[in-house]
């Protein structure tokens, strides 16, 4: 499991595992992540 924080603000946004299409609910940025 990794911590996972919006690139744009920082904040964070989950702890997953794989990989996952998350928009931050702050500034609305959309990203793929993988951890």
């Amino acid at each position: 499991m990794r911590e996972v924080r919006c690139e744009k603000c920082g904040r964070k946004l989950a702890e997953m595992q794989g990989i996952a299409q998350i928009k931050c609910p702050k500034c609305g940025h959309l990203s793929m992540y993988r951890a």
